[in-house]
């Protein structure tokens, strides 16, 4: 259940020092409460915890009044990454102000150059930051950060011998509430990024972003909600042992933060542009991508009827490596679909009981009692899914067509509708599939007896498929009854 995270410092550090106390005049005593809260959470933070940032100790806080505000001295500051290596941040200074509606405003900067330490203690390399600035504004009880104005530049790490290199040229976080009332979150979210470079010991581009641009703006967001979803998260990371499988510890921690989601949100809209991605993996992998954009509409997320709309494309998509056939890569692609009265509520409800019942139940039976369920509310709040383009194309292969698909009670599979796909190149996307393993084989048999239920369609390597799902269970495909093939098809998964 672990990922690497790799955030900017200051931003990581920022949002960890977080702790519960009123807001008030600079003064002594202010001071020393404040110092007390602080050396409290920099000792939960010094608790080490599967593939999370941590302080290597804890270290004594010193909080001083300063005019209208605080002095804050982190001394002799090392922070442990996820993959093991120490960074040693010295003595780091930041600046508290009270805010006018309670609240605190935090600022401060990072020393550079930042030295780097292996697992065993090796000096492997320096952090340095050319340029940055960084304010962070919290609730009064400092327990959620309601506002963030970041920028980095011209970040790049310079290695010893036998170590890789990392650049990033920009990085500008920002978000701050058009509206902030009863606890609800209303306002604006935007990551910028230009220039993210990583090299290993051989000198290889492992990976590279020319540039992103990812713009957000949430509606009606439960910051109490938000603050006890972020607590179980930390519960969940402590409690984190790094294998797949769930432990119990980890199930209680994800329960209790799952009651969390619901209400969390009003609203979502989000859009997003990547350019220049590439990847390198060490099987030999290579990817990449010339474009990626995409924007996504949520609404009621806090009801039990929600809506979704989602369009996605991308443009230029290179793959190489084992097993991978470059024919049949779709170098561009495009979506557009939208989900209507989606019972949220109730899936999250549904969701929540799977994870408690995951230890009794087994987490395969849990997971199809989930899907169940999840299926069963969906017919009756009579969901809709349409599909209103699908556009994928290879040298050697494509995909496109739409689909619409309604969410019923009475139907006998708990849904109807249509799907019209018209595909080219399908020899090679049975080629694609062949050779890996036995539930391979099985695929491929399901495939080559589809492929000839499909009508030709402009030549005899296109061709048609209709399916229907009526409303007394039977599938058809251009017709013909294939309700056995895709109920087969569907039991490899």
């Amino acid at each position: 259940m672990t990922a690497p995270r790799r955030l900017p410092l200051l931003a990581a550090l920022s949002l960890s020092l977080v702790a519960s106390f009123p807001a008030q005049a600079a003064d002594s005593a202010g001071a020393k409460q404040l110092e007390r809260v602080l050396e409290t959470r920099l000792r939960e933070l010094a608790r080490p915890s599967q593939g999370t940032v941590h302080l290597e100790r804890p270290v004594d806080a010193v909080v001083e009044p300063a005019g209208a505000g605080y002095r804050v001295t982190l001394p002799d500051l090392r922070l442990v990454m996820p993959e093991g290596q120490l960074l040693e941040l010295g003595n780091l200074l930041l600046e508290a102000t009270p805010r006018a509606n309670g609240g605190w405003s935090f600022s401060g900067r990072l020393p550079s150059p930042i030295p780097v330490y292996s697992g065993e203690g090796f000096r492997e390399g320096e952090v340095r930051i050319a340029r940055q600035s960084f304010r962070g504004d919290w609730t009064g009880d400092l327990t959620l950060m309601d506002g963030i104005d970041l920028s980095l530049g011209g970040v790049g790490f310079t290695p010893r011998e036998g170590k890789g290199t990392m650049k990033l040229d920009q990085l500008a976080v920002k978000a701050q509430p058009d509206d902030y009332r009863q606890n609800r979150w209303t306002g604006p979210a935007t990551l910028s990024l230009q220039g993210l470079e990583v090299r290993d010991k051989q000198g290889r581009e492992t990976f590279a972003l020319d540039r992103a641009n990812i713009r957000a703006r949430l509606d009606r967001m439960d910051v109490d909600k938000l603050a006890g979803w972020n607590t179980a998260m930390g519960r969940l990371a402590l409690a984190d042992d790094g294998k797949e499988a769930m432990t119990n510890a980890e199930r209680t921690a994800l329960s209790q933060g799952l009651p969390n989601l619901e209400g969390l949100l009003g609203g979502l809209t989000l859009a997003g542009e990547l350019d220049g991605l590439s990847t390198l993996a060490e099987d030999g992998t290579a990817r990449k991508l010339r474009q990626v954009r995409w924007a996504l509409d949520a609404d009621a997320l806090d009801r039990n009827r929600s809506s979704v709309s989602l369009e996605y494309s991308h443009d230029g998509l290179q793959l190489t490596g084992p097993q991978i056939r470059r024919d049949v890569v779709p170098a561009r692609g495009s979506l557009r679909l939208n989900a209507r009265s989606v019972p949220l509520t109730e899936i999250l409800k549904a969701y929540r009981e799977s994870v408690a019942e995951g230890a009794r139940l087994g987490e395969q039976a849990a997971s199809r009692r989930f899907e169940s369920e999840a299926w069963e509310a969906a017919g009756r709040a009579g969901s809709t899914l349409n599909l209103d383009r699908f556009d994928f194309s290879a040298p050697d292969a494509a995909m496109r067509g739409t689909a619409a698909i309604r969410f019923a009670d009475e139907a006998a599979r708990g849904m109807t509708g249509t799907m019209d796909f018209l595909i080219r190149g399908f020899e090679a996307l049975i080629s694609q599939a062949q050779g890996r393993d036995m539930k391979a084989a099985g695929t491929v048999m399901a495939l080559y007896a589809l492929q000839g239920m499909g009508q030709a369609e402009g030549g005899e390597s296109t061709r048609r498929y209709k399916l229907e799902i009526a409303r007394d269970g039977r599938i058809l495909l251009n017709g013909n009854d294939v309700t056995s093939i895709v109920t087969s098809l569907l039991s490899l998964r």
